[in-house]
């Protein structure tokens, strides 16, 4: 399973990050089901085209809210379920 982490650089234009990008990438490492762990620097909706995942995993907290319209169109237009955890 491959994870994608957001960069120090783009978690900034949101909030300050609590760990590091690289401390980030170390915890979701540690994961036994993760195989491979990719700090991006491009934008979700890049990742989603390039990649075209499986699941999209997002927190609980985006439940109710729902993905971003764009994000919702790639999608469901590459077959990507989408798949809430609490967080």
């Amino acid at each position: 399973m491959l994870c994608n982490v957001a960069s120090d650089r783009y978690v900034s234009t949101k909030h300050r990050p609590l760990l590091t990008e690289t401390q980030r990438a170390t915890v979701i490492d540690a994961i036994r089901y993760i195989d491979y762990v990719h700090i991006y620097e491009i934008d979700t909706e890049t990742v989603l085209r390039q990649l075209r995942p499986r699941y999209y995993v997002k927190g609980s907290d985006w439940r109710e809210r729902g993905l971003p319209p764009e994000q919702d169109v790639i999608c469901r237009e590459h077959g990507i379920e989408v798949v809430y955890l609490d967080t």
